[in-house]
């Protein structure tokens, strides 16, 4: 982050501090996740999920302490997690050093989620994630708890969510802007929900074979995003790294299709 985006941040910062109590508790929710105040504490179970994910940060030289708080603060309390994952570390570290033999037969792929329902909240919210890590250098904020906010807001408007003025203003304290990870989730899902209602699996399958699939998708996440009024220039990213990542498993966008046509 700039310093300017720093400066800014702490003024919404103070903002949220003097006037949370008089927000609604699904906006005063949102809007410290947004700002990266959560104050719930991670469960055990959130923490060795989030294990994995720390580590290969830590691999790479990323900032974990900045962009992990609640992992980082969990870790240093709980010894249990604590210790899941100063072996999960022992063992990235010994097979970066070559002291762990990696196997040269290629694994078969994993196709259990074919076997088990998709979730199209926990399809997006994990789409939206992947999309923020590529567009964007400044941590994460709590996603779920914005995606439960806007999820919630969809579903009570029968799907036909519109990000409108006021309520930029409102969820943005007043600074006129929506956080770009609210306007990913919303992008995302309307995206999502056009596809599993226009495409079947056959035709993911004919678009597949002709190397069309992924400008087809970018088109109605583009379509998607004129519908609930996010900026041009904006879509455009959006929906670019919206139809890169759903269909690098096109697998899972079949099934995510077939089970909600049925």
């Amino acid at each position: 982050m700039t310093d300017h985006t720093d400066a800014q941040l702490d003024v919404l910062r103070r903002k949220m501090r003097e006037r949370g109590k008089e927000l609604p508790p699904t906006v005063a929710k949102l809007a410290r996740a947004v700002l990266g105040e959560s104050d719930a504490d991670l469960s055990h179970e959130e923490c060795l999920a989030a294990i994995p994910t720390y580590v290969n940060a830590e691999m790479a030289g990323e900032h974990i302490a900045k962009k992990f708080p609640r992992v980082k603060r969990h870790l240093d309390t709980c010894e249990e997690c604590s210790a899941q994952y100063t072996e999960l570390l022992q063992v990235t570290l010994a097979e970066q050093a070559g002291a762990i033999l990696v196997p040269s037969a290629i694994p078969s792929p994993n196709l259990d989620f074919l076997l088990q329902p998709i979730k199209l909240p926990d399809f997006v919210l994990r789409q939206a994630i992947q999309i923020l890590r590529t567009i964007s250098s400044a941590p994460l904020p709590d996603l779920a708890s914005i995606a439960e906010v806007i999820f919630e807001r969809i579903d009570a408007l029968g799907g036909k969510f519109v990000l409108q003025p006021g309520l930029a203003r409102q969820l943005a304290l007043d600074s006129g802007e929506l956080s770009e990870a609210t306007v990913t989730l919303a992008l995302t899902y309307a995206a999502t929900q056009r596809i599993v209602k226009s495409l079947t699996p056959e035709q993911i399958d004919a678009s597949l074979a002709e190397n069309r699939l992924q400008a087809q998708i970018e088109d109605m996440a583009i379509a998607a995003a004129r519908e609930i009024q996010v900026g041009t220039s904006q879509a455009k990213c959006l929906a670019q790294e919206y139809a890169r990542h759903i269909c690098a498993d096109p697998a899972e966008l079949r099934a995510l299709v077939r089970q909600y046509q049925q």
